[in-house]
């Protein structure tokens, strides 16, 4: 989220409106994505370098960095088990539906 300043012209001169600008209209759902990235990693359709290069993202784009986003970043790619570990932390709810459809896209489930 971040802030947009503009200004729109008047008469006799210009008015300065501040509004808040809403990078993604919906907060990626970390947890989700992590869980797509576990059962990926464990049935060997994703490889640890795309799960940090997605950490990699996720640092520049969050509000706030988080430990594991900053622990998964530090991996290197032969790392598969610790990227493993650090993705069972990630906190929040699985969206089933979506996690069903990023699965079904890769042709499992």
């Amino acid at each position: 989220m971040g802030e947009l300043f503009a200004e729109t012209a008047v008469a006799g001169g210009f008015r300065t409106w501040q509004a808040e600008v809403h990078l993604n209209s919906r907060e990626m759902n970390y947890r989700t994505k992590a869980a797509y990235f576990i059962q990926g990693i464990t049935q060997g359709f994703v490889e640890a370098a795309e799960v940090i290069a997605w950490s990699d993202e996720v640092i520049v784009t969050a509000a706030k960095a988080e430990d594991w986003m900053i622990e998964i970043s530090s991996c290197g790619p032969e790392d598969r088990m610790v990227v493993l570990s650090h993705l069972n932390t990630i906190k929040g709810e699985i969206d089933a539906a979506e996690l069903a459809a990023m699965l079904k896209s890769k042709g499992m489930g």
